[in-house]
């Protein structure tokens, strides 16, 4: 039988406060790293899409072979075996650091909801803190599949209602858009506008169309929504429509007016959205390996890009 060594821990008032947030009961207990059910573990943890990140494993075995000492982790027992909550690096660390026995805190949560929101919100308040978008995404969760009310998800995820109470409304009429045969992307204030008309998915699909076919801006998508659902009939609307793409292809005699508009929007939308996701980020925070596979190409294709920029701007 091999040797049992023990990963030190310390409490960590973050975890503390999240649990408490939450109303969960507690009690500090030593377990068997032998015992994590890892499989279920990474379909539960807090942050979307979350993997393990090696680079941020290996600092955290290197640590604690120094004789750090890192915060207890959250776990849950199942009948599956025990299942971690927060604390998936740490954890995995000890694992390939050779310790086998440590502490954790363990709590026992009624509802899978409960399990998702408390990792979650341990994140929110450790590492890598999931940003606003990751909180909207994770609070429709919350609401479609979970069954809460759109005032409990916001209130659990710090957002406001009416931002969440939009993006469901967004996604069901992007739903309905698909299984409708429209092809192409909308934004969600586009998405949100078009609900107005998804009684009528002939009308819907057609608005819709002219919306991404000429990168309606949010004004004057809002204008079209509001012109379209006063007309009375679906022939009425559709006529309405069928006239405003005739106005929007022939803004000018020259068709390259449009196709310029077009172009300058989708990349005005894209570069602001890259802007938005790469500042004060890392690759960790990208969830990219250095040196991998995928970082190497992506290197590859920023040579390509910077070189293009640098013929259109300097």
């Amino acid at each position: 039988m091999s040797k049992s060594k023990r990963a030190e821990v310390v409490e960590d008032p973050k975890a503390v406060s999240a649990m408490k947030e939450l109303g969960t009961p507690w009690e500090i207990k030593d377990f068997n790293h032998a015992d994590i059910n890892w499989p279920k573990t990474m379909k539960n943890v807090g942050r979307i899409d979350q993997v393990v990140m090696p680079c941020s494993l290996e600092d955290y075995v290197a640590s604690k072979l120094k004789g750090d000492e890192f915060p207890m982790g959250i776990l849950c027992k199942k009948k599956e075996g025990i299942v971690v909550i927060a604390g998936v690096h740490r954890i995995s660390a000890d694992v390939k650091a050779g310790f086998n026995i440590s502490k954790a805190y363990f709590v026992k949560l009624d509802f899978d909801w409960q399990f998702r929101l408390l990792a979650f919100k341990t994140n929110r308040k450790e590492g890598n803190r999931q940003d606003k978008e990751g909180a909207v995404i994770y609070a429709v969760k919350l609401v479609e599949k979970d069954g809460l009310s759109i005032k409990e998800a916001a209130e659990q995820l710090y957002i406001s209602p009416n931002t969440l109470a939009g993006r469901i409304k967004a996604n069901a009429t992007r739903r309905q858009l698909l299984e409708s045969g429209f092809k192409g992307e909308v934004s969600d204030a586009a998405s949100k506008v078009l609900g107005k008309l998804a009684h009528n998915d002939k009308v819907l699909v057609a608005t819709a169309t002219i919306c991404r076919r000429y990168a309606l801006p949010a004004d004057e998508t809002k204008s079209l929504v509001s012109r379209v659902s006063t007309a009375r009939t679906e022939a009425k609307q559709l006529s309405l429509i069928e006239d405003e793409n005739d106005r929007l292809r022939t803004i000018t005699k020259d068709k390259k007016t449009v196709v310029v508009r077009t172009t300058f929007s989708k990349f005005m939308s894209h570069f602001s959205r890259l802007k938005e996701i790469v500042a004060d980020k890392n690759l960790a925070d990208l969830q990219i390996e250095s040196e991998s596979e995928i970082h190497r190409q992506l290197k590859k294709d920023w040579k390509i890009v910077k070189a293009n920029c640098n013929r259109m701007f300097n």
